[in-house]
């Protein structure tokens, strides 16, 4: 088994959480980790996240932050919509580093299976980047 990962939207305030899963890991429930995705678009982009350790081989990506910055690191942290819009930029694949875990993943069909939980919470595609949807 390999790390895998899914979007989903819950809750009453429908938040957009990414949910990655390490079968190997041995993570401590409660403790805030850095999940690293990056992209082949282009040049390259990557870009740091603020993940959640939700289980020993669970961390989440959640919630409506703002982009926050880690004084100590000097490390700006993204939220899962920019995580979303930078993994669906990826060409041919994308990447993800958790806790000394490094796992690749095709980019193909990312969009189209994105997409409806996009709906489901209020945002969609424009182009390659997430928005929420103002009707």
């Amino acid at each position: 088994m390999t790390l895998a990962s899914s979007v989903t939207c819950g809750g009453k305030n429908k938040l957009l959480t990414i949910v990655f899963y390490e079968p190997l890991a041995n993570w401590q429930r409660g403790e805030a980790t850095e999940v690293l995705i990056t992209a082949d678009a282009g040049d390259y982009k990557q870009l740091p996240f603020n993940g959640s350790v939700i289980g020993r081989t669970v961390v989440a990506v959640r919630g409506k932050n703002t982009v926050t910055a880690d004084a100590d690191a000097l490390t700006t942290y993204a939220d899962q919509t920019a995580a979303i819009a930078l993994m669906g930029q990826a060409q041919e694949s994308l990447s993800i580093s958790i806790g000394g875990y490094t796992r690749s993943f095709s980019a193909s069909n990312f969009h189209d299976a994105v997409e409806p939980v996009l709906r489901q919470c209020g945002f969609a595609w424009f182009g390659n980047d997430v928005k929420a949807v103002t009707d």
